[in-house]
């Protein structure tokens, strides 16, 4: 990284080889979130705000997300920071704005039953738009890209609360004394789920998904099964403190002061439930991740929906054993078989339950096999404008080759789609960048089998016809002379 002048530009040239994992970490988004921390910190001591540090995640989230990092790269604010993410971002609040409102002596019941399901519908349908494709900037010479993570993280995570809020309807809730249960609330038990749930689960998980994958292809190293444990691992014990943390926010208690009776009966079968159910999400669905194998871009949109079918398939007997586990107490429901909840025991809210079990099940299947689609895409583009230039020339070479020879088995419009978002990329990136991925991509092309080279040559014929440039050599054979290596022109 550079200074040049006494604007203060900053350059990425690929030759520093260093990436930031986040631009203006420590001249702006460092101290913002300090002197954040420290406010609300003094506000819990001196006016004791319960939901002061509940803010002060919030609050240090949606810094990091819209800090306008691209200010010294010269970029537009609204070229990398859309008003679709804005707004997915700013939605977060409203988790601070249903607390107020379901705490609040005065709110009658039937209008905290409205706010509580419109967190669910936030939680979800903002989480949805930011992760399609007019709501993902441009790519921008830095590690983390909250646009690049934000969607599919927020939809996985909050796909996860719409179902098993829906489930906790459906197999039962402790008598509250309402028609239908809403959170009591309590701001500890939100915190919980943010910082054990919701932070590893969105940005946590997609930068270490995204580390690894990069790592895989690179270095060939972290695709074995501690990579897999680890990753699947990280996803179960996030998706269970989530739940615990709701679970505790309905009875508006502090997490772990409630306690679990292991004396209870059914007590070692709900334990054998999520042990099952956890072996199927780390190593069955672990496995057939691995199946599907690398570069990213071959993964179809068949085989998407079967490796998040899988996910749902799991969750749902993992939260069905867990609630078991932590309603074996004195709430005094009737029980069923083993002492386990069962429909003997349900609430019959059916109504209210079943369709946002349901939402969340359409949340987590076909709606995130969208919001991947459009990451994938994004991410090539951040690959060939950032990532790849700032690798080594073998180790862009290596990576380029993968990626070349996938896209030449891939369906002729996947693969003019991903060599188009490709070249794009490369022709807005600077001059280096524009060269060094030029001579790249030909000592890489020149790797391939005949047959694979041809046809990935005669797509970017197509390419440049379509995008504007210098046509590749006739019959689709590798350029000798490196004119177009020295122009930049792709």
């Amino acid at each position: 990284m550079a200074m040049t002048g006494s604007s203060r530009v900053l350059r990425y040239s690929p030759a520093d080889g260093r990436l930031p994992v986040l631009l203006e970490l420590r001249e702006g988004v460092g101290p913002a979130v300090a002197v954040i921390w420290v406010a609300l910190a003094v506000g819990f001591v001196v006016w004791r705000w319960p939901w002061a540090f509940a803010a002060a995640v919030w609050a240090t989230v949606t810094t990091i997300m819209l800090w306008p990092v691209g200010r010294r790269l010269g970029h537009p604010y609204l070229s990398y920071r859309t008003p679709y993410f804005i707004m997915g971002v700013l939605s977060m609040a409203y988790i601070l704005f249903a607390g107020f409102m379901l705490q609040w002596a005065r709110v009658p019941f039937l209008w905290k039953s409205l706010v509580f399901w419109g967190l669910v519908a936030d939680l979800t349908i903002f989480g949805i738009i930011p992760g399609l494709r007019m709501s993902i900037g441009r790519p921008l010479p830095m590690f983390f890209r909250p646009d690049l993570i934000f969607g599919d993280g927020r939809v996985l995570c909050c796909g996860i609360v719409a179902l098993v809020l829906g489930m906790r309807y459906l197999i039962g809730s402790p008598p509250m004394g309402v028609p239908w249960p809403v959170p009591r609330w309590n701001w500890w038990a939100i915190l919980f789920a943010m910082g054990a749930g919701f932070l590893p689960l969105i940005p946590g998980r997609g930068v270490t998904k995204l580390l690894m994958r990069l790592r895989r292809m690179r270095d060939g190293v972290w695709g074995g099964w501690g990579a897999i444990v680890l990753r699947e691992l990280l996803l179960v014990v996030s998706a269970l403190a989530i739940g615990y943390g709701f679970h505790n926010a309905f009875l508006g208690a502090a997490p772990f002061t409630v306690p679990i009776h292991t004396d209870a009966p059914g007590f070692w079968t709900a334990i054998a439930i999520m042990v099952v159910s956890a072996f199927w999400l780390v190593v069955v669905r672990g496995a057939y991740k691995r199946f599907l194998g690398d570069p990213f871009i071959r993964e179809t949109v068949g085989q998407s929906v079967l490796k998040h079918t899988m996910l749902v398939v799991g969750l749902i007997p993992l939260f069905y054993g867990f609630m078991s586990l932590l309603h074996m107490d004195t709430m005094h429901l009737s029980r069923g078989v083993g002492g386990l909840r069962t429909p003997a025991n349900m609430a019959l809210i059916w109504p209210v339950g079943l369709p946002i079990f349901l939402w969340g099940v359409t949340v987590l299947i076909p709606f995130r096999v969208v919001v991947q689609h459009y990451q994938r895409e994004a991410l090539v583009a951040q690959m060939a404008a950032v990532l790849l230039p700032s690798f080594t020339a073998e180790q862009r070479r290596r990576v380029l080759v993968k990626m070349l020879r996938a896209l030449a088995q891939m369906p002729d419009a996947e693969r003019l789609r991903y060599m188009r978002i490709m070249q794009r990329a490369i022709q807005g990136a600077d001059e280096k960048v524009r060269t060094v991925m030029t001579v790249s991509r030909l000592e890489a092309l020149a790797e391939l089998a005949a047959d694979d080279r041809r046809t990935c040559m005669q797509t970017m014929d197509r390419v440049l016809a379509l995008e504007g440039g210098r046509p590749a050599a006739p019959g689709g054979e590798v350029p000798t002379a490196p004119a177009e290596a020295v122009t930049g022109g792709g």
